[in-house]
């Protein structure tokens, strides 16, 4: 059988859900403001990369400062 799912407890991929939020939300800004094709993949792609390994880094401290508790 299975383990719990991976969205509940402490194993959650939130830089990931981070990233594809960031992702979506820098197309949709983009689309909105009649950008190029290229320059929204770039910015989407820069604003995935960032705030993924920002919430991830986030994570770590926050994690490593609970254990020291």
């Amino acid at each position: 059988m299975a383990g719990p799912p991976e969205t509940e407890g402490k194993n959650a991929p939130w830089g990931r859900i981070s990233a594809l939020l960031a992702a979506c939300a820098a197309t949709l800004i983009g689309v909105a403001r009649g950008l190029d094709p290229d320059v929204i993949l770039f910015r989407a792609i820069v604003a995935a990369g960032l705030l993924g390994a920002l919430t991830c880094m986030v994570r770590s401290i926050i994690h490593r400062f609970s254990q020291s508790v």
